[in-house]
């Protein structure tokens, strides 16, 4: 990430940054579950697969448990930035 210089205009351009992480979260967590629900639903899928299936959902339930407050960080992070320029801190 570029240091936040004398330039304000890259406040906007973290902003950004941060709603298109959520939205990612948001598309691939309505992807994986269209997905998941395929596989497990399969009638031909062999014994190995529907082992291979669980385990692959423990690791994803994980991963977008914390993808939302890696997000909710990110926001906040912004956020004290911003406040401490306005306050007439050094810039970050």
């Amino acid at each position: 990430m570029k240091l936040l210089k004398d330039e304000n205009g890259d406040i906007p351009g973290l902003v950004i940054g941060v709603v298109a992480f959520l939205l990612a979260v948001i598309i691939g967590l309505m992807v994986w579950y269209k997905i998941d629900t395929a596989i497990l639903t399969n009638p031909g899928l062999p014994a190995g697969g529907a082992t291979a299936a669980a385990s692959i959902n423990t690791t994803a339930n994980s991963t977008w448990t914390l993808a939302p407050i890696v997000g909710l960080v990110l926001i906040a992070g912004v956020i004290i930035a911003t406040i401490m320029m306005f306050a007439g801190g050094k810039k970050v």
